[in-house]
């Protein structure tokens, strides 16, 4: 059996989301327990914005998905702008997003994003990685425990 971008990038989501799951500009996306910080609970929005990712991206296309999930909403559920951080973070680490933006700072996720988003050259190389990378979130979700509210 092949495996596909999706599936290797499986327990790079996983391990990614273990490592938001301990930061302050994710929390919240989880419920975290009180007395062992290494256990958590996934907001139930956060899977529904997760899988719907793929479904804007083939509705709306690429650009207007990221566009419509990088905006602060006004959603008290939820904030979308997570889902794409997420994703940013899950790839800012290889090549093809470190060597794009050595001259940025890494902490400028906004700016990091929309010259991602925006750059003409290799854009197919870049909507494939975030397509098959919101694969592997939804599914890496799916594997923690999740709060349906």
């Amino acid at each position: 059996m092949i495996r596909g971008i999706a599936d290797n990038l499986l327990p790079v989501a996983r391990k990614q989301i273990k490592e938001v799951s301990k930061q302050k500009r994710y929390e919240a996306m989880f419920e975290v327990d009180k007395e062992d910080k290494e256990k958590f609970k996934i907001k139930g929005i956060y899977e529904s914005y997760t899988a719907a990712f793929g479904m804007v991206v083939n509705q709306s296309g690429f650009q207007s998905a990221f566009a419509i999930y990088n905006e602060k909403g006004t959603n008290s559920d939820g904030d979308k702008k997570l889902i794409t951080n997420l994703l940013y973070d899950m790839l800012r680490d290889m090549d093809f997003v470190r060597g794009y933006n050595q001259v940025i700072d890494e902490n400028d996720y906004d700016l990091c994003k929309e010259n991602i988003f925006n750059a003409q050259h290799n854009h197919d190389q870049y909507e494939l990685f975030f397509k098959e990378a919101s694969i592997a979130l939804k599914r890496a979700i799916r594997t923690f425990e999740i709060v349906k509210k």
